[in-house]
């Protein structure tokens, strides 16, 4: 008995959005069984789900497929700078929720780093990228109350255990 050749392709991670198709790479002249349901040569996947295709052959010869399981990465959906506010310049913002996945960051301003100093009133956005290659982008807007206090301490060096003063 000759099996078709399948193009498997790996277990992978999709981005919320995103999709794969598993095209088996073979001709019309098989019938297709995937665990989806559908019966053509190939399917288009965007959900999470393990997936696999049974081939049957003009002679009635059956071939079931590699396991395919892919999971969804919703990092998208969980990356948040969180509510409006108001605060005193100078004060910064940063995620709220989704920084612990954030491998890069890119602000309104072109900086890259983890948190945004403000220093006027406005919008402001996000756009952060987690290991998986998943986008996110979030905005906020932020009024300014006042300005933050400057503050530069300068303290003596001492032992554990022992106490010491700050002076401004």
């Amino acid at each position: 008995v000759q099996y078709p050749t399948v193009n498997n392709i790996q277990d992978t991670v999709i981005c919320l959005g995103d999709a794969v198709i598993w095209d088996t790479g073979l001709d019309s002249t098989y019938s297709y069984l995937w665990s989806t349901g559908d019966t053509t040569s190939s399917i288009l996947i965007d959900t999470s789900e393990s997936y696999w295709v049974s081939i049957t052959d003009s002679y009635s010869c059956v071939f079931n497929s590699d396991t395919l399981n892919v999971a969804l990465d919703t990092f998208a959906l969980i990356s948040s700078l969180g509510d409006d506010t108001t605060f005193c310049a100078g004060n910064y913002i940063k995620l709220q929720q989704g920084a612990s996945q954030t491998v890069s960051y890119l602000w309104s301003d072109s900086t890259t780093d983890s948190r945004l100093t403000i220093t006027s009133p406005g919008n402001y956005w996000v756009t952060v990228t987690d290991l998986n290659g998943c986008v996110a982008t979030d905005s906020i807007y932020v009024d300014i109350s006042g300005v933050a206090p400057n503050v530069d301490f300068t303290f003596d060096t001492v032992c554990l255990g022992n106490s010491t003063s700050f002076s401004d």
